[in-house]
């Protein structure tokens, strides 16, 4: 009997051990959203033959996961003539994927809408094309407005799921803002950005706006904010960390090259990451 009750005793342990390592994995989940400020918008250029492109960093590693091209080409069709222009979007490494249209075997990126389901039962390519228009006829055609493009990354042999608010004409196209989920294998929703029910809660409450080298980050409807401020390049080096206290904070940033920075804020109520142009 008290063989039975000591075997007992350490199955009660045993499960106790995994409830608790359940739980601290699932508080560590996190996702990461960033908001490119302001919006980076990328034109068509202007001499035929030409491409330009917008290079995604998925998890602001200072790795490039993939790569927004567009290319504008002239072609002459008697007695008229034809700009021709194409958007499409292809992985840095062979082994991320690009959310793409299953009815076209992937030739067509696939446009998803607020709150559908980024997994693994979407069809992966790591090529497709968003938009395109040739010689007055469209092929792949996106939406209007804010959609979203669903990405998968492989970090350390790990799948991880996120998306990019994309706007595109068949002339130009806007990136918005991003986010990624950092536990493997695990979905995220396209414009997610938190494991929180109130998903907007700290994005609506924290605003940042660059101006003469400073950054100003206000918090409203917090009360008695503190925290800390991460301030990195594009290549993930740290050029400063500062503390902030109240609902008006500046952060001087002298002789600081223009370009394109990633503000991380970390206060008691959650963290916040956002891209800001100086």
């Amino acid at each position: 009997m008290k063989i039975k009750i000591s075997l007992l005793k350490k199955l009660i342990t045993c499960l106790i051990v995994i409830i608790i390592f359940t739980i601290f994995f699932q508080v560590k989940a996190e996702i990461h959203y960033t908001d490119v400020i302001p919006d980076s918008t990328v034109n068509a250029p202007i001499i035929s033959d030409s491409i330009l492109y917008y290079l995604l960093d998925l998890n602001n590693d200072g790795i490039d996961d993939f790569k927004i091209n567009i290319r504008y080409w002239y072609t002459f069709q008697s007695p008229t003539c034809c700009d021709n222009y194409a958007i499409w979007i292809e992985s840095e490494n062979s082994d991320n994927m690009i959310a793409a249209d299953e009815s076209t075997l992937g030739v067509c990126t696939q446009p998803l809408y607020s709150n559908d389901i980024i997994d693994n039962s979407l069809y992966w390519d790591n090529s497709s094309t968003i938009n395109v228009w040739v010689e007055g006829l469209s092929g792949c055609s996106w939406p209007s407005g804010d959609t979203f493009l669903g990405l998968e990354l492989i970090v350390n042999n790990d799948t991880l799921y996120g998306w990019y608010r994309i706007e595109a004409t068949l002339t130009s196209f806007t990136i918005k803002d991003y986010a990624y989920n950092d536990v493997p294998d695990e979905q995220i929703l396209a414009g997610q950005t938190s494991t929180n029910i109130d998903t907007n809660s700290l994005n609506d409450n924290i605003s940042i706006y660059s101006n003469n080298g400073n950054l100003f980050i206000d918090i409203t409807d917090i009360a008695n904010p503190s925290g800390t401020v991460t301030i990195s390049n594009n290549i993930g080096q740290e050029i400063n960390n500062s503390v902030i206290n109240g609902t008006h904070n500046i952060i001087e940033l002298n002789n600081i090259p223009t370009g394109i920075y990633i503000v991380h804020i970390e206060i008691q109520q959650g963290t916040l990451t956002k891209k800001f142009f100086i």
